[in-house]
């Protein structure tokens, strides 16, 4: 299990904004816990990537970009080694990609020998396959990918494949799972516009403006050797998952955690956690009620007892505007 992140601004200084810092981060942090070995990222100019989790990097520096395809690995394929992180970079006859893949290939070993490859990462030949124009029905995957051609973001869910995709007032952003990324935004007190809902096997643009088109299916192979997974091992995936969200909370609190309820009244603004209150019910609907009232509450409670405010100021800076 990967994580996938990231985002496009539609304004160049929203990557400055406190409201993207928070978000940005609270996503980073929700994504190592699904990885953990690796990370990448690449920025629009260059591929960055490193062992370890994304939140050990310079973190400060690469979320302040308009543009960001991010990456967090837990290795399954191929050894744990900086090369072996996505994204990666792909040329073919007609076509330059940049990559990255949560998921796996069930034929990666048949299709290195097929073609003539050595790649130690299944993923890779997902957009080898891509840059060359051959059919992705050759290659057999479940999962989601995200990758950069022409200057455009490309995104997709491939079979049982798990990624959501927002509108906010500074542009799209990306997750592996729902849940990270409305608790980015409650985090950052940033309104959600819309909450897509991408088809499987559908392939997704962004474009530099911030635009989404719908493009064509893609006919990827099916990953036969899936297993399906039983009501009783999605109630303990739940719990375990619930275990991750509330460390994933703590974890990044202790990294942007910047600004206590007194800090907030201080400046004139309202109670924080009121504000929050007011962000969820504008997530959840007029009855305020969602899935995740428990993670929302927990979120809450967190926000109540926000510490540690001369760190945060430290890391995120002057304050900018939302």
């Amino acid at each position: 299990m990967c994580g996938l992140l990231g985002w496009q601004l539609t304004e160049k200084d929203a990557s400055k904004s406190h409201g993207h810092i928070i978000a940005a981060t609270m996503l980073a942090v929700a994504m190592d816990r699904r990885g953990g070995h690796a990370w990448g990222s690449f920025d629009g100019r260059s591929i960055v990537k490193d062992l370890g989790e994304f939140t050990g990097a310079d973190l400060k520096t690469i979320i302040r970009r308009r543009m960001l395809l991010g990456h967090t690995r837990f290795a399954t394929t191929g050894a744990k080694t900086r090369d072996n992180a996505h994204p990666w970079a792909f040329e073919g006859p007609s076509r330059a990609i940049i990559g990255a893949h949560n998921g796996m290939v069930g034929n990666h070993y048949a299709l290195n020998q097929t073609y003539g490859r050595t790649f130690a990462v299944d993923s890779q030949h997902i957009f080898q396959h891509l840059a060359e124009d051959r059919p992705l029905s050759d290659v057999n995957a479940y999962g989601a990918i995200t990758f950069v051609e022409g200057g455009a973001i490309h995104l997709a869910r491939l079979h049982r494949g798990e990624l959501s995709l927002c509108r906010t007032s500074r542009g799209l952003y990306w997750a592996s799972t729902t849940l990270a990324l409305k608790d980015a935004m409650i985090a950052s007190g940033t309104t959600i516009q819309h909450m897509y809902s991408l088809k499987e096997r559908r392939q997704y643009t962004v474009t530099p403006g911030g635009d989404l088109t719908k493009g064509p299916s893609l006919k990827i192979g099916a990953y036969d050797s899936y297993r399906q997974i039983t009501g009783s091992e999605w109630e303990g995936y739940s719990e375990r998952a619930l275990v991750r969200s509330t460390a994933t909370r703590s974890t990044a609190l202790d990294i942007v955690s910047g600004r206590t309820v007194s800090d907030w009244e201080d400046e004139g603004s309202e109670d924080l956690v009121r504000m929050m209150e007011r962000r969820h019910v504008t997530l959840a609907g007029p009855d305020g009620h969602d899935d995740d009232d428990d993670h929302t509450r927990a979120t809450l409670q967190a926000f109540s007892d926000w510490q540690n405010a001369e760190r945060a100021t430290a890391f995120l800076g002057p304050k900018g505007g939302d």
